[in-house]
């Protein structure tokens, strides 16, 4: 009697099944695809520190202290937090405000499929604008 050849997929694990290794790469692509969507980034080209917070409706992250030339990022989950808006607070020596970091109803659209990308310099914030392929300044700093 035939027996069928066993495929390992991982260490101490094998099965007869030999389309399982395509079906596991398929479940990981999915699962990644409808999870982890976009990623938002600030970034500070202020000359400066700065102070950064942002939070959802569902989420609020720690005080963040930037130097010039820092990132701080974060990526959330399309399905739960990214039916509501993102906002950040920053302060810095000249200025502060809140800024939306993500808008569901916009910025798929306009920060294309994985990345918002924001640049916070002197004279206000700047967000890169996938289909103009250019930072795009869209919020002024308050007086």
């Amino acid at each position: 009697m035939p027996t069928r050849k066993e495929t390992k997929l991982a260490k101490g694990i094998t099965t007869t099944d030999s389309m399982a290794p395509l079906k596991a790469c398929m479940f990981i692509f999915l699962l990644r695809l409808s999870h982890v969507r976009p990623i938002s980034k600030v970034s500070n080209e202020l000359g400066s520190q700065f102070t950064l917070q942002c939070q959802s409706q569902v989420r609020q992250f720690d005080i963040q202290l930037l130097d010039e030339g820092e990132f701080y990022f974060w990526e959330f989950s399309l399905d739960a937090e990214g039916k509501f808006p993102w906002s950040c607070v920053v302060g810095w020596e000249k200025s502060s405000g809140t800024f939306d970091a993500f808008d569901p109803s916009q910025d798929p659209r306009r920060c294309g499929p994985a990345l918002c990308d924001w640049l916070a310099k002197p004279d206000g914030m700047y967000l890169y604008v996938e289909i103009q392929q250019k930072y795009v300044k869209e919020y002024l700093w308050p007086n």
